[in-house]
């Protein structure tokens, strides 16, 4: 599909920089007991995390790494930016425990990525910062998304734990239909994934509900053909 491309390979060095820990690290232990990536309480719980792990020494060069390691995933939205990425995510927010409490990093309602001019994805299902699925798909949506003109897609190995949670999709500009209909995975969605399409013929945009995330390509829908009976006799 022409006009595809992959969101700007330069900025995975962010991903690799904060080096989130495995799913088996205390660390999302701690997560867990934070209300946003700037508790301050964060310093303590991982401190006594880490030491009733063992093998972290005191827990205190843990803790400081896993926290500062929180609080960087707040950079992300400059990160996205600088790939073309617009999203509601850090709206309202600044660097103070204060104003972070007014929003519910727990349970974000209508969050969503933008690239102007491609396409939009927009959860239906209230998103949880700070948990450990939610975390791995943003440290890597900016390197591992991709839109363009009549195609969103998502790499499956960044999704995890969120492929079910459902999204309204919206191609901009996503060509000249007659009657479209979305491929899932370069297939015909077989499975019901996408529903409620709407067509605009005068923007070219699409938008539909998605079951879960995958790669979606618009095309125009094939006409059937029914097979012509010979007559007998």
């Amino acid at each position: 599909m022409a006009g595809v491309f992959l969101f700007a390979s330069a900025n995975r060095s962010f991903a690799q920089g904060i080096d989130l820990p495995a799913a088996d690290d205390p660390f999302w232990t701690i997560t867990d007991q934070l209300h946003d990536p700037i508790d301050s309480s964060c310093y303590s719980k991982a401190v006594a995390i880490y030491l009733a792990a063992g093998s972290y020494g005191d827990g205190t060069a843990a803790a400081t790494g896993a926290c500062a390691s929180l609080t960087a995933m707040l950079s992300m939205e400059s990160v996205l930016q600088t790939s073309g990425i617009e999203t509601n995510l850090f709206d309202n927010e600044t660097i103070t425990e204060g104003d972070l409490l007014d929003n519910d990093w727990r349970s974000i309602n209508g969050l969503y990525f933008e690239a102007a001019g491609l396409g939009r994805i927009e959860f239906t299902q209230p998103i949880d910062f700070m948990n450990h699925d939610f975390l791995t798909f943003l440290s890597e949506f900016s390197t591992r998304a991709q839109m363009g003109q009549g195609e969103i897609g998502l790499d499956a190995d960044i999704v995890g734990g969120l492929a079910d949670y459902g999204a309204v999709l919206t191609m901009y500009n996503a060509g000249d239909f007659n009657d479209p209909e979305i491929l899932v995975n370069g297939q015909g969605d077989s499975e019901g994934v996408v529903s409620e399409l709407d067509y605009d013929p005068a923007t070219h945009n699409i938008t539909f509900n998605a079951a879960h995330f995958t790669t979606f390509t618009a095309t125009e829908k094939s006409v059937t053909k029914k097979p012509k009976i010979a007559k007998v006799g």
